[in-house]
C-alpha cells in the first residue's frame, strides 16, 4: 500500500512573479504574437514606431500599407497632404516623394515608379505601401513573417538577427506559447535572434526556419500527468504533476528537476505515468472471489484487472458479440436485417430481434436469431475475435465467461461500433438503450448485462472524456454494489486521464 495520490500544479504565482522581476528586452511588443490577427509593428533600426493616430498598418494583397505621418515622420520625412489634390508630398535629404491616393504610380525625385498597391484612405488616416516607398528612397526592407514586423534599415541592409546565449537545454515552438507545437530540442548554443517581445518570447532563426524561444530561463510544457519523485533513485512516485508550465532546474537526460510549491522534484519526460491502483484493490477485495474486473483506458491502453481469469456463466452479456456477428454479416451483404422470420408463432423482422436483444435481453430474441444463422459460423468468429470457440453454448446464453474474454469482446465491439461500417450506428444506438443497465456513470454508457439466479454482470462502454471499457462479472452482487464499483472507476479514470 503507498501513499494516496493527489494532484499538485507548479505554482504559478511564485513563477510569475520571479518573471516580472527579470528584465531581458531587446525589443518592444504586444503579447499577441506569431498570430494572423496580430497587429503589423514598423521597426527602423531596432526601433519601434508608435502608432498614435488609432489606425494601425493593414496587410492587403501581401503587401503592408502604414499611416502616412506617423511612419513618414519616424522615417525622417517631413510630410505634407494636399487636399485638393489627394497627394501626400513626403520630402528628406536627397528624395521628394509624391504619393497620389489611390494611383497606381508614385513619383521619386522625377521618377515614375509603378506601385502593386496604392495608398488608401482607411477610417480617416491615408495608408501609403511602406516597402515602395522605404526601398525607392535607398532603406532595406524585411518582412518577419512569425512576428508581423516590418523591419526596415535606413542606412545599408544591416544585420537582422543578433546573438544570444542560451545556458541550457532548450525546445523550440511554432508560436510564443509553451503549450504549441515544440518542433525540435537544442544544446546550449548561440542563437541568432530576430525579435525579443517584452515577455521574453524570442523568435530566432534557425536552419529550419524562424522558430520561437524563451529566453528568461528554463521553461517548459509537461503536456500529460507525470509522476514527482524527490530523487531520480526512486522508484515510487511521491505526487502527481498535472500539465502545467514548469520551471526547470537541472536536466539529465530524460530526467528533469522542476521547481514545485513543495520543493523540487524530479520527473521523467520518457517515462509513463502509471496509475495507482491501490484503492481499487482495497474496494475489490471486499467482495473478494464474488467479483471480477476488467478496465481498460480506451485512449491510453492502460489496463486493470481483478480475478481476471475467472470462469463464469455468461448469462446474457454475450448476447452482445453475437448480434455484432451478425451486423457484420449484414454489412457484409450475407444477410438482409429486414427479412423475416419465425418469432412466437408469428414472424418478426432480424432488425428488430436484434434491438429487443440488446435493449431487453429477449431470450426469445436470441434463440430465433440463432436458428436463423447457426452456432458453427459464429464460434469460428469467436476464434478469428482471440476468444475460447468452446466456451460459445447452443443457446448463446449458456456461454462460459471471464473478466478477461469480455474485456476482449468489448474492445472488438467498441471498435466496430465506432467505425463506419454501414450498422455500426445502428448496433451503438441499441447498446446505449440498454433499458436494463447495472454499471451506471454520469457519462453515456453503452453496454449489454445478464443475470441468472447466480449471477449478475455487465460489460460497458463508457463514453467519459477519456473513454473506457467496465466489465464487472458477480457472483450475484446488489445493484448498490454495482453502483460502488461503477462511480470507483469513473472516479479514477477522470484522475488519471482526463486533463
Amino acid at each position: 500500500m503507498g501513499k494516496r495520490a493527489y494532484k499538485i500544479s507548479v505554482s504559478m504565482r511564485t513563477m510569475i512573479v520571479f518573471l516580472l522581476l527579470i528584465l531581458l528586452t531587446v525589443g518592444a511588443g504586444g503579447t499577441s504574437l506569431g498570430t494572423a490577427n496580430a497587429e503589423i509593428r514598423i521597426r527602423v533600426d531596432g526601433e519601434f514606431i508608435p502608432i498614435r493616430y488609432g489606425q494601425p498598418p493593414v496587410l492587403i494583397e501581401s503587401r503592408t500599407l502604414v499611416p502616412l505621418r506617423d511612419v513618414m515622420t519616424g522615417l525622417g520625412f517631413t510630410v505634407e497632404w494636399d487636399y485638393d489634390t489627394r497627394i501626400a508630398h513626403l520630402e528628406k535629404p536627397g528624395y521628394i516623394v509624391s504619393v497620389p491616393l489611390d494611383g497606381d504610380t508614385m513619383t521619386v525625385n522625377g521618377e515614375i515608379i509603378p506601385l502593386e498597391v496604392p495608398a488608401r484612405a482607411m477610417n480617416n488616416r491615408i495608408m501609403l505601401p511602406i516597402r515602395a516607398i522605404s526601398e525607392a528612397t535607398g532603406m532595406h526592407v524585411y518582412w518577419i513573417h512569425e512576428a508581423r514586423i516590418v523591419d526596415i534599415r535606413t542606412e545599408g541592409q544591416g544585420k537582422l538577427t543578433a546573438p544570444h546565449r542560451i545556458s541550457w537545454q532548450f525546445s523550440t515552438y511554432r508560436a510564443p506559447d509553451f503549450r504549441a507545437e515544440r518542433v525540435e530540442s537544442h544544446s546550449p548554443q548561440t542563437v541568432d535572434v530576430l525579435y525579443v517581445s517584452a515577455s521574453g518570447w524570442a523568435l530566432i532563426h534557425t536552419e529550419r526556419g524562424n522558430q520561437w524561444v524563451y529566453l528568461r530561463e528554463n521553461m517548459r510544457f509537461i503536456e500529460r500527468p507525470t509522476g514527482l519523485f524527490e530523487n531520480r533513485e526512486d522508484t515510487r512516485w511521491l505526487e502527481i504533476l498535472s500539465p502545467d508550465v514548469v520551471r526547470i532546474l537541472r536536466q539529465e537526460g530524460s530526467w528533469i528537476q522542476i521547481s514545485t510549491w513543495l520543493g523540487p522534484r524530479w520527473l521523467n519526460l520518457d517515462a509513463p505515468l502509471i496509475p495507482q491502483t491501490d484503492e481499487l484493490d482495497a474496494l475489490l477485495r471486499r467482495w473478494g472471489n464474488q467479483v471480477a474486473v476488467y478496465f481498460e483506458n480506451i485512449e491510453t491502453g492502460f489496463v486493470y484487472t481483478f480475478n481476471p481469469d475467472r470462469i463464469y456463466h455468461g448469462a446474457s452479456v454475450p448476447k452482445a458479440t453475437f448480434s455484432m456477428y451478425i451486423y457484420q454479416m449484414a454489412d457484409r451483404g450475407e444477410t438482409n436485417l429486414d427479412s423475416r422470420h419465425r418469432f412466437r408463432g408469428g414472424t418478426l423482422t432480424q432488425r428488430e430481434m436484434l434491438r429487443r436483444n440488446l435493449m431487453y435481453s429477449c431470450n426469445d430474441s436470441t434463440l430465433a436469431l440463432r436458428d436463423v444463422h447457426g452456432i458453427v459460423g459464429y464460434r469460428r468468429w469467436i476464434y478469428d475475435l482471440g476468444g475460447n470457440p468452446d466456451w460459445a453454448a447452443n443457446r448463446i446464453m449458456g456461454s462460459r465467461l471471464t473478466a478477461n474474454e469480455a474485456g476482449l469482446f468489448a474492445r472488438a465491439i467498441y471498435d466496430y461500433i465506432e467505425s463506419d461500417a454501414p450498422h455500426a450506428a445502428e448496433f451503438r444506438t441499441n447498446l446505449l438503450n440498454n433499458r436494463i443497465p447495472f454499471i451506471v456513470s454520469d457519462y453515456p454508457i453503452a453496454s449489454k448485462t445478464g443475470w441468472t439466479s447466480q449471477v449478475m454482470h455487465d460489460m460497458a462502454i463508457v463514453y467519459a472524456d477519456s473513454p473506457y471499457i467496465l466489465v464487472i462479472l458477480s457472483s450475484r452482487i446488489n445493484q448498490a454494489a454495482f453502483r460502488e464499483i461503477s462511480m470507483a472507476f469513473q472516479q479514477f479514470n477522470d484522475r488519471w486521464f482526463v486533463w
